[in-house]
């Protein structure tokens, strides 16, 4: 059970280091995930779910939900020691808990964003009341 606490928080801590960009190069991808580029070329044989878009130059273009399938993958692979045959079979009975994981970690942000503009609304009746007396 702790095992699965920390890999919950192993994934939420890896999903906040991708920055807040529409697309990434394979570079970029590779630099977030700590690996190398032909080791993500390798993985797009292997595993189904990875289909990055490729631009007019053939360059690969990754978006967001795919930079968190192979976070999974990465998890599978290096973190929980699968094989590459086990991390395919283990990817798809493993994405439910993945998404929820990255629903909790959205979920937090929401709450945060809620409570900073509750305490903006709060300043701001300070200073209403302040100036009313």
């Amino acid at each position: 059970m702790l095992d699965k606490e920390l890999t919950d928080q192993w994934m939420e801590e890896q999903l906040d280091k991708i920055p807040s960009k529409l697309s990434f190069r394979i570079g970029e991808v590779a630099k977030i995930l700590s690996i190398k580029p032909y080791i993500l070329r390798y993985w797009e044989s292997e595993f189904d779910q990875l289909r990055p878009g490729k631009m007019d130059n053939k360059q690969r273009l990754y978006f967001h939900k795919d930079i968190e399938t192979l976070l999974l993958i990465k998890k599978l692979l290096y973190k929980d020691g699968y094989s590459i045959r086990g991390a395919k079979q283990a990817l798809k009975s493993l994405s439910k808990e993945f998404k929820t994981v990255k629903k909790e970690h959205y979920s937090k942000d929401r709450v945060y964003r809620e409570i900073s503009g509750l305490l903006d609304q709060v300043s701001k009746f300070k200073t209403i009341v302040k100036n009313a007396k």
